[in-house]
């Protein structure tokens, strides 16, 4: 579907696909046209922050650096962990009883993309522009992910993500290197490729966003009408890979444990998994021929209805996590050279030469190759990856 599409439309799409039944017919989006106070609290509240997109692995330190450097307003920070598939709904019923419960929501594209097309998450730029002064120097990636959300959500760290596939090379001795290829070699090894499910993965939903470029599909940036040869490719692959994980980890665990001899997956969940250990340094990463990267963004969004002196202690911290010196500390925290900052020019070259040493034994030295000779192009906006999404399932995952 196209991006000018009806959000009303898509909506119905998305309930059905991503969110459970709440019991009430209420839409937040009435509470967005109330006038949001984002004042700071006379007094420290303590925030409650969700991640469905596992982003704390990478801000968690930073959160907590940003509550110290804030604690004449955020006494404290909770951190919890959900599904990104439910999310959204959980909102949603928390909004519905008026008792919203949570702060602030960390997630991919996948669940901020849900709730923008449901006004589940509060307009934060450029309403809140004085109060999230830092975005002003986004870089390019990072504006993209901005408009992508609709300006609803804060974007805290970017990445080249994919889509690539990592393999064990005493299992795949000849890798594919075009999609053809790829779909031949799982004809012949069935049920030992796979890639986890793209409503509720990145390195599913970039293996989805990026096989039209990969394929030459007339328009990658519209899966109803320009995604023909993608929607066939995926048919016929489907007939010979392996059940579709729930989630990146259950993939990466299933490689790495010989359940599966390829998955598809992203430069930094490779590079995670090597340093965790998940996989063995020993195995391999590949591209398939006219690949490009897609770039994608780390968010932070508010939820519609959360208590105003909260929304102005969220907001602060927010601010503060996208502080220059707190993204450089993003490296050192993760130990990775991606995800990466989201602000304009800073670089993994301008960390501490032991965090650039440590970061060097688990990177790739082939992805600096990759990162400046490959095309990038964005994620799909909000009501097109939701319009994707219910497509994919209802043709391929069901």
């Amino acid at each position: 579907m196209s991006t000018h599409t009806s959000r009303t439309l898509i909506g119905a799409l998305v309930v059905g696909l991503t969110l459970s039944a709440c019991g009430s017919p209420e839409s937040p989006s009435d509470a967005q046209d109330e006038p949001v106070e984002a004042a700071l609290p006379d007094e420290p509240v303590t925030l409650d922050i969700l991640d469905v997109g596992g982003i704390l692995n990478f801000t968690r330190p930073l959160f907590e650096e940003c509550q110290q450097r804030n604690s004449d307003v955020i006494e404290k920070l909770n951190f919890t962990e959900g599904v990104s598939t439910e999310a959204v709904s959980q909102i949603r019923a928390q909004q519905a009883a008026d008792q919203v419960k949570v702060d602030l929501v960390l997630s991919g594209s996948d669940a901020i993309g849900a709730g923008v097309v449901q006004d589940v998450w509060l307009p934060l730029l450029p309403q809140f522009e004085e109060q999230l002064s830092q975005p002003a120097s986004y870089s390019q990636e990072a504006k993209d992910a901005l408009e992508i959300a609709d300006g609803q959500a804060a974007v805290l760290a970017t990445e080249l993500t994919g889509p690539l596939l990592l393999f064990n090379p005493e299992e795949v001795t000849d890798p594919p290197t075009t999609a053809a290829e790829l779909l031949e070699w799982a004809e012949a090894n069935p049920d030992r490729f796979t890639y986890a499910r793209p409503e509720s993965s990145g390195p599913g939903r970039d293996f989805l966003m990026g096989l039209p470029y990969i394929l030459g599909d007339s328009d990658p940036t519209d899966p109803e009408n320009g995604w023909d040869k993608t929607w066939e490719y995926l048919a016929e692959l489907d007939q010979y890979a392996a059940p579709y994980p729930s989630d990146t980890g259950r993939s990466v665990e299933g490689v790495g444990q010989g359940a599966y001899d390829m998955v598809a997956l992203t430069a930094g969940w490779d590079i995670l998994s090597r340093t965790d250990g998940v996989v063995p340094l020993t195995f391999e990463i590949g591209t398939l021929d006219d690949f490009t990267w897609i770039a994608a963004g780390h968010y932070a969004a508010v939820p519609v209805g959360a208590e105003d002196q909260n929304v102005g202690a969220a907001l602060a911290l927010v601010n503060c996590v996208l502080e220059d010196d707190v993204q450089l500390s993003m490296y050192e925290t993760y130990g990775a050279a991606v995800p990466g900052p989201a602000i304009e020019g800073i670089t993994v070259s301008d960390a501490p030469p032991d965090v650039q040493e440590e970061i060097a034994k688990f990177s790739r030295p082939v992805y600096e190759e990759l990162f400046e000779s490959v095309p990038t192009a964005p994620e799909l906006d909000a009501p097109t990856l939701a319009y994707a999404f219910e497509r994919w399932q209802r043709e391929i995952g069901s």
